[in-house]
């Protein structure tokens, strides 16, 4: 029997997030009154507004951020999905390659978890409780991958990690 483990973790919006989107929507309604005063663009100003209306509409719910891991037997794959529709493979890969997989408020993470290249961060805050890391050499990267556990995600990374996962 195969081992499927999925999980969903949606990012809060930030502080930032709830300052752009006013922003966006008066630069939208600026943007849409330029044209009144260009007698050129005149004509054409149902269609700016329609296109700077779908403009904004994708920048206001690109803001909405989801994370799905996705953990068949040994291999994990995590997705960013925006706005509910639209995702993207952030990461892809057997849980063996990690180095080592420990919580990040850890000493594994001061020791070593900072001296990577890049990061995934797939995680709603750092804050969070079952916030984990993981080392492995990704894309010819030395990488950390962040990713919020629960129970079953940690019970079934026991059986197959045995001695890399930390406590």
């Amino acid at each position: 029997m195969e081992n499927f483990i999925e999980k969903r973790v949606v990012k809060p919006k930030s502080k930032r997030d709830k300052q752009i989107v006013p922003l966006i929507i008066i630069v939208y309604i600026v943007l849409c009154g330029f044209p009144l005063f260009i007698p050129l663009l005149a004509p054409y100003t149902p269609i700016l507004i329609l296109v700077l209306g779908y403009l904004a509409y994708l920048l206001i719910t690109s803001r909405d951020i989801e994370y799905e891991y996705e953990l068949v037997e040994d291999y994990l794959t995590i997705s960013k999905i925006s706005h509910k529709s639209r995702r993207k493979k952030i990461f892809s890969g057997s849980i063996n390659d990690f180095d080592v997989v420990a919580p990040i408020n850890s000493t594994h993470f001061l020791e070593k978890g900072q001296q990577v290249q890049t990061t995934i961060e797939s995680i709603s805050s750092r804050n969070a409780p079952g916030v984990y890391f993981g080392l492995i050499q990704y894309q010819g990267k030395r990488t950390t991958v962040l990713i919020e556990t629960d129970e079953r995600m940690l019970a079934h990374m026991k059986k197959i990690l045995e001695y890399k996962l930390k406590s």
